[in-house]
């Protein structure tokens, strides 16, 4: 099937909508569980609105992990590294004033 033919839509789950909110269209992404066969019918405008709602609620997840004591910059550090796991580029506290820990 070609990216841009219509996709049958699933009974799992309902259309997603740019007047839905994060919490809804999440929802609805949800009903679809780790069903690839399902998944695989979200439209690209479907993907195109859930993408930023899945960083969202990951980056999220990761902040939840975090100790809650760390200082500002090794939040920073901890939270780049946890999403794009790599370290985060030397320079790039370069134009901060240190004023924590």
């Amino acid at each position: 099937m070609r990216l841009t033919e219509k996709r049958p839509r699933t009974t799992k789950c309902g259309p997603i909508t740019p007047e839905m909110s994060m919490e809804e269209r999440l929802g609805e992404y949800r009903k679809l569980g780790d069903d690839e066969r399902e998944i695989a019918t979200l439209s690209p405008k479907e993907w195109e609105l859930l993408a930023p709602d899945l960083f969202a609620e990951f980056r999220r997840g990761i902040i939840a992990s975090l100790p809650k004591d760390l200082p500002e910059r090794e939040f920073k550090r901890q939270l780049y590294f946890r999403t794009y796991g790599e370290t985060l580029p030397d320079d790039y506290f370069k134009d901060e004033v240190e004023n924590d820990g």
